[in-house]
């Protein structure tokens, strides 16, 4: 039996009214609120940006808070940089912050960067700068974060994106193999689009109540 990673339970506040959601580790969850902004309330949740919300709400078993912050296991991806200038790829995901600085070594961290692009099963050069990472590359990116941290859970916010056929093959492809090793992926959108195909569930809101 999977492992239950969050469960919401009669979830109301900012648009939401009534909504109740279980997030199972290594599955793929989308989420959708065709034309409304439903979905991205749940990211905005998870980054305690809504403040307090009514209802139940369990990580991992345990009571939380209807505020939440996620904790270090966890990565939210909407498509935008955490560093810019000439900050490498490398850099972005182990030579910047409490894991070291930039104190470990450009060899070290581009090794271990190295293995974490190549276990997430990504092709992109740990020596590149960030700030030349297109929208695409920029959520692989995220992707090898994610694998790096062996996260529980990666929330994807899919909403306005607009990728080609290949590139949603090529993430969804990497998305299953993340939840080969646990994590739950939630993909937030606002319309079907190609990575619905990779979902285990889905999940629709109308009028901020799920269906």
């Amino acid at each position: 039996m999977k492992e239950e990673y969050l469960r919401l339970v009669h979830a109301e506040g900012n648009g939401w009214k009534d909504v109740n959601l279980t997030l199972i580790r290594g599955e793929i969850v989308f989420l959708a609120d065709p034309g409304r902004d439903g979905a991205r309330v749940f990211k905005d949740w998870a980054e305690g940006k809504t403040g307090r919300m009514r209802g139940s709400y369990f990580l991992r078993g345990e009571k939380i808070p209807g505020s939440w912050f996620p904790g270090p296991d966890a990565v939210i991806l909407d498509g935008t940089m955490r560093y810019s200038g000439a900050v490498s790829v490398a850099q972005n995901l182990y030579g910047v912050g409490p894991e070291g600085g930039f104190f470990r070594g450009k060899r070290r961290i581009g090794r271990l960067a190295d293995a974490a692009l190549v276990g997430a099963g990504l092709e992109i050069s740990p020596h590149r700068p960030v700030w030349e990472l297109n929208p695409f590359e920029q959520t692989l990116l995220g992707l090898a974060d994610a694998w790096k941290k062996k996260a529980g859970i990666l929330i994807l916010d899919g909403t306005g994106n607009s990728f080609g056929e290949a590139e949603y093959q090529y993430l969804g492809e990497r998305m299953s193999r993340l939840t080969e090793r646990g994590t739950c992926v939630l993909i937030l959108a606002d319309r079907a689009n190609p990575l619905l195909e990779w979902a285990d569930r889905s999940v629709l809101l109308e009028d901020g109540r799920d269906r």
